[in-house]
């Protein structure tokens, strides 16, 4: 048997809600009366934000602002009479629509403009002829905006082959290319249409890359959307915006990049690349002795800062300086940490010994060069800077002492 309700309980709800029988014609006339008259007053709000709407939508490009409408909640519709008794319930206060002008403040995070890359990596893709799919990395790395490490074969078919997309570089059948000529050096593609891309240490273990040089750079994604003669030229230009603007020969950068002189120029030409001249002061004023030493390369100087006395000085290699930007959060050092042990576990060790280092030649602090200065034959020492040029003083070693040798004090240091 369900429990018997309170009488008192029931009788004080029916007299707090009032009886709907006793309720007289007029007031539920009234009552109908006043529901029209508001389901009308919304009809007319509805049209006016509607078009307040389209006129701010118009704007907006305009203002730069964005409307942000608080529409209320529609009015319950009234249920029919039933059995000729009306049926009424409790109306909330109904809130009016508020548009307000706020600040073109979008929520989602601009997409990036540059990526951050290595240029020692970047120099042995074009250095093995593998700039193309190296494009091709770089994008992915860019549109894998989570660090998920993948991204889907239809999302880069529908981002690099759409007709009308901002980031096309080539049709379908020249991708499906790419791919299978970058699998196994820059990514990995698995059976459920993903394509998987391997980290910076794991592409430079497979260019048999032991050490990464330099700082790294941001390079617009601008510079990737070129042709492939154009991706090249950025790729090259990487390289001088990573090192310091220190004096190097074409034939030097013949050998590093693999680009051949005049090609080199032409690299220079298509993406800026700034050249500073550079000039050092010899030693020995001897006409004959500074014709003998640097041949064609020695000539007759005059400092317009100093006494104006003449000086014979010799023609440095150029410096050159790109107009990409270092990134703030340089990570070689971290990378080369993993790129040691990677080697350590699947490459060849003793990759640091000292047959494999390179001569320092160039300094532009003292303290530097006088550690360095027994070690070698010669080196030079920046004086300063003038405009598009650069003046040295060399310092040579005039003993015939052994490298690595303690200096016997005989051991005199000259400029040169």
């Amino acid at each position: 048997m369900p429990p018997a309700r309170n009488p008192s309980k029931i009788v004080a709800k029916i007299a707090r809600i009032g009886d709907p029988v006793n309720l007289s014609a007029q007031l539920c006339a009234a009552n109908e009366k006043l529901l029209a008259l508001r389901q009308q007053q919304q009809a007319q709000r509805d049209a006016t934000q509607v078009t307040n709407l389209a006129a701010q939508h118009d704007a907006q490009h305009v203002a730069g602002c964005a409307i942000s409408a608080y529409t209320p909640q529609r009015l319950s519709r009234v249920p029919a009479q039933r059995q000729g008794q009306p049926v009424t319930s409790n109306l909330r206060p109904r809130q009016p629509i508020a548009l307000e002008i706020i600040p073109d403040t979008p929520s989602v995070v601009a997409e990036r403009t540059t990526i951050r890359v290595q240029p020692t990596l970047l120099v042995a893709m074009l250095r093995e002829e593998l700039a193309a799919i190296g494009r091709i990395w770089l994008l992915c790395r860019h549109l894998d905006s989570q660090g998920r490490g993948w991204i889907a074969v239809e999302k880069l078919r529908a981002t690099l082959t759409a007709k009308f997309s901002a980031l096309r570089v080539c049709g379908w059948r020249r991708l499906r290319q790419l791919l299978q000529d970058g699998a196994g050096i820059l990514w990995e593609r698995d059976d459920h249409g993903r394509l998987w891309l391997y980290g910076t240490t794991r592409v430079a273990r497979h260019l048999d890359l032991d050490y990464l040089q330099g700082n790294c750079v941001e390079l617009p994604i601008t510079a990737l959307l070129q042709t492939i003669g154009g991706v090249r030229a950025s790729f090259y230009a990487c390289f001088h915006a990573g090192r310091a603007a220190l004096p190097i020969s074409r034939d030097r950068l013949e050998t590093i990049t693999g680009v051949a002189a005049r090609t080199q120029r032409n690299y220079d030409h298509a993406c800026d690349v700034g050249r500073v001249s550079n000039f050092a002061i010899l030693a020995t004023q001897d006409k004959e002795g500074a014709l003998w030493q640097h041949g064609r390369a020695a000539f007759a100087f005059t400092d317009p800062r100093g006494d104006r006395r003449v000086q014979w000085a010799c023609r440095l290699p150029n410096s050159y300086l790109a107009p990409y930007k270092n990134s703030t959060t340089n990570g070689t050092k971290p990378l080369n940490r993993q790129l040691r042990r990677d080697l350590a576990k699947h490459g060849t060790q003793g990759n640091t010994s000292q047959a494999k280092r390179k001569e320092r030649l160039y300094f532009t602090d003292g303290q530097h060069a006088a550690k360095h200065a027994h070690k070698q034959d010669r080196l030079y020492l920046r004086e300063r800077q003038t405009k598009q040029t650069v003046i040295w003083n060399g310092w040579h070693n005039t003993t015939n002492q052994q490298k690595g040798a303690m200096p016997k004090r005989d051991f005199i240091i000259h400029h040169a």
